[in-house]
């Protein structure tokens, strides 16, 4: 069937000039390829609009976004009136300011086959610091159906990565499949790559891994590192069968967070649901994946210490059906048939690197739709207490307290902090062992700073540096 999956996102007015970055497609002469970009700005904004083809070649022209509205271009049109030619390419939609104001999205689909896709757009910040970063793409269909998906027997799938660099220069990457399958799991190295400045490529990626997945693999979770800026690679996993008839995608991410929060799960007789939860940091941890269901009173965890790179699968079917106990014991009743999700780095709550995937089979057509959890970082840093007063001579033990964006809790991070400050020195010293001295009397307040995630989705949550609220001190 024909579906589409589309993530929310907050309006991030804050972001100036930035890009978004995506691969046009036209797998045959009778698919459509639709670009959508929505202003959801107060006032009209101008973009520029930059294709290129699979070589690099580009053409750029400019692009108008009327206040509140959405604008819906047609790729194909586009292509042929910019002179590109070939199936593939590179989409820039450049904004020199404004750009959180924005959000785009782009769709493929052929009414003639009934297939669909996302390619998904990526946010690009050039003047973002050059990092070593690390994307997955969780849940990618492998070339044997998982028989949960109740294809026909001797389908064959065919799974794809799109690979664009969005840089002006070559970009080399490494990369790492790990699969899943039959109970089983094991992990293949992929091939180096040095993508070409501006290129778009489409690789088998069974191919890419040397033939080496093995027969039983169903599903896996594709690992690609480059040393660059978010966006400057582009990467689309895309599996289909090799006549066109099934289509399955899961979308690249890039980075962890330390709490995710996921949408709805579903089994039935029609229905299975697959969750996956890993470890993208650099240093092993305790990983939770929590299923949660019956309005909330109910709760099932699977835990698992991690290596770098390592994952939990869950196949929520299975461990209903099995009725497998989880950590605690504790079992899902049969007549559950839904519920919600969350993963959780339980040794790093606060700046946890985490990743979660999740992928509802639907046995009716054979297709497998993804959902996606948003991640949760912090809204606002304060001081606790916020105010304090005392005679002289007297002081507090002070701690910063952040509000978690999912859960409305406020979580302790003042091992974080760092720049503390007194405005007044005269009355009180605030200092970095955590405490409120008062020294004279009169007033002063107390600053310091804590870098924790923040609550850009598009993103991510990256750490952010917050100014916490203020302290008021009074001396006497």
């Amino acid at each position: 069937p024909i579906g589409f999956h589309f993530d929310g996102a907050d309006i991030g007015g804050d972001i100036q000039a930035a890009s978004y970055e995506t691969i046009w497609w036209l797998p045959s002469d009778t698919a459509t390829d639709y670009l959508i970009i929505s202003n959801a700005a107060d006032k009209a904004l101008d973009a520029s609009l930059v294709m290129s083809d699979a070589s690099g070649r580009q053409a750029a022209s400019s692009l108008a976004l009327p206040a509140k509205q959405t604008v819906r271009l047609d790729v194909r049109a586009l292509a042929g009136s910019s002179g590109l030619t070939g199936a593939q390419g590179g989409i820039s939609v450049q904004m020199k300011h404004d750009a959180g104001s924005i959000e785009a999205a782009e769709v493929v689909y052929d009414v003639t086959i009934g297939f669909s896709a996302m390619m998904k757009t990526f946010f690009r910040d050039s003047n973002q610091e050059v990092a070593n970063r690390t994307m997955h793409a969780p849940m990618v269909a492998l070339t044997s159906p998982d028989p949960a998906l109740k294809l026909p027997p001797g389908t064959e799938l065919v799974p794809k990565v799109f690979l664009r660099n969005a840089e002006t220069a070559p970009l080399s990457l490494t990369g790492k499949l790990l699969w899943y399958g039959g109970g089983a799991s094991g992990s293949v190295a992929l091939a180096p790559k040095t993508l070409p400045a501006g290129t778009t490529q489409t690789i088998d990626l069974a191919k890419w891994a040397g033939d080496r997945i093995p027969a039983k693999a169903n599903w896996g979770t594709i690992l690609l590192s480059y040393g660059g800026r978010s966006g400057d690679l582009v990467p689309i996993s895309f599996t289909q069968g090799r006549a066109g008839r099934y289509s399955m995608q899961t979308p690249f991410t890039e980075g962890g967070a330390p709490l995710w929060k996921g949408s709805m799960w579903q089994v039935d007789a029609m229905h299975d649901t697959l969750l996956v939860a890993g470890n993208a940091g650099d240093k092993p941890t305790t990983t939770a994946l929590t299923l949660v269901y019956n309005g909330g009173k109910g709760s099932y965890t699977m835990e698992r210490f991690l290596q770098p790179g390592e994952q939990i699968w869950a196949d929520v079917g299975s461990i209903i059906g099995n009725q497998t106990p989880d950590k605690d014991g504790h079992m899902i009743s049969q007549a559950v048939t839904a519920g919600s999700y969350e993963v959780r780095d339980v040794d790093n709550p606060i700046h946890g690197k985490v990743y979660e995937g999740k992928l509802i089979l639907d046995k009716t057509y054979g297709h497998a739709a993804y959902g996606c959890g948003v991640c949760c970082g912090y809204r606002w840093v304060a001081f606790d207490p916020a105010s304090y007063s005392g005679a002289v001579g007297n002081s507090t033990a002070d701690f910063l307290l952040a509000g978690n964006s999912c859960t409305g809790l406020s979580d302790d991070v003042t091992y974080s902090g760092y720049s503390w400050n007194s405005s007044n020195t005269a009355v009180a010293t605030v200092q970095a062992g955590v405490f409120t001295t008062l020294v004279g009397a009169g007033t002063a307040s107390g600053s310091a700073y804590a870098t924790v995630p923040g609550t850009n989705i598009r993103q991510g949550c990256p750490d952010t540096a917050f100014l916490a609220m203020p302290q008021s001190i009074t001396a006497y």
